[in-house]
């Protein structure tokens, strides 16, 4: 990878600044390689509605439903940016619609050593645009039998 400019200690202060603001402002999650999480933030947790210290060893698979957020996050073990729309399930069974944008982290031999991710809840908008749908559906239906 090239680099555009030397690391000097002075970047270290900003770059804990830019963590700090997505810690405030996304829910976290770091995994390892094997998809088991080493940790998360409180917004996670939040999100998930346990204590961040339970999801400790716990893999994606038991998170997510089978599809495309399994299949992003292998992309990023192989180290390349992935972003992906799919289903969870929080511990109490209750189902979440998230995006995840997966960042490959690499270590200085340029392997991955832990996978980033960063979620949104789209589960509200997801909610709303059924319901929309379903009105739609019924008075389309509604409207056919008038005519």
């Amino acid at each position: 990878m090239m680099r555009l400019f030397k690391r000097t200690p002075a970047d270290r202060p900003e770059r804990r600044g830019v963590m700090a603001g997505l810690d405030r402002t996304h829910a976290l999650a770091w995994f390892d390689p094997d998809g088991r999480i080493s940790e998360v933030n409180e917004r996670f947790a939040a999100l998930f509605g346990a204590p961040a210290a339970s999801f400790a060893g716990t893999e994606l698979a038991r998170l997510t439903r089978p599809g495309g957020v399994a299949e992003a996050f292998d992309a990023a073990l192989r180290g390349e940016a992935a972003n992906a729309e799919g289903a969870f399930l929080r511990p109490d069974g209750e189902p979440l619609w998230l995006t995840v944008s997966w960042v490959p982290m690499r270590d200085e031999a340029d392997r991955v050593f832990r996978v980033m991710a960063l979620l949104a809840d789209l589960t509200k908008l997801r909610t709303e645009h059924a319901r929309s749908t379903e009105r739609i559906d019924a008075i389309s239906t509604n409207q056919a039998v008038i005519e």
